[in-house]
């Protein structure tokens, strides 16, 4: 239990440049056993799925009050990766399709964990992209690490 941050914002993205920070959040298991605890991203406007080809996203970990990079996916079809659009769950997608978590994690009693997320648009974006958004919001499920499953 536990969560502060958010909302994750990035505005003004052009084609090719660097990572812009969305911003960060952190939990921490407020309870007396140890936890675990997994994160999905839930598309909340259709339409918006055509820009996730186009991006690419960065997870950071704060350890040693640095931020340090965990995980990096692309959108880009092009790049031998894992594809970001399978860290997404689509509004109407088959009940039956599953997607991968962007976060994974287990927390003894009072520790907390935070993130940051960043993304980027490849440099072959297209103008038709331009003004669109991708509006998600990152469901975490928690549960004790005695309970099966997940593994």
């Amino acid at each position: 239990k536990g969560l502060s941050g958010g909302p994750l914002v990035a505005t003004n993205l052009a084609p090719g440049e660097g990572y812009t920070s969305m911003g960060s959040f952190c939990t921490k298991n407020v309870g007396t056993i140890d936890l675990k605890y997994r994160g999905l991203f839930k598309v909340i406007e259709p339409s918006s799925g055509a820009l996730i080809e186009h991006l690419a996203m960065k997870v950071d970990v704060l350890s040693g009050g640095m931020w340090t990079p965990i995980f990096e996916v692309f959108g880009n079809a092009s790049i031998e990766e894992d594809q970001l659009i399978n860290y997404f769950q689509f509004p109407g997608q088959a009940s039956g399709t599953v997607n991968q978590y962007i976060l994974t994690d287990i927390l003894d009693p009072e520790e907390e964990t935070c993130y940051r997320f960043s993304v980027k648009l490849d440099s072959g974006t297209p103008d038709s992209m331009q003004d669109k958004s991708l509006k998600f919001v990152l469901d975490l499920y928690a549960t004790q690490v005695t309970q099966p499953g997940w593994d």
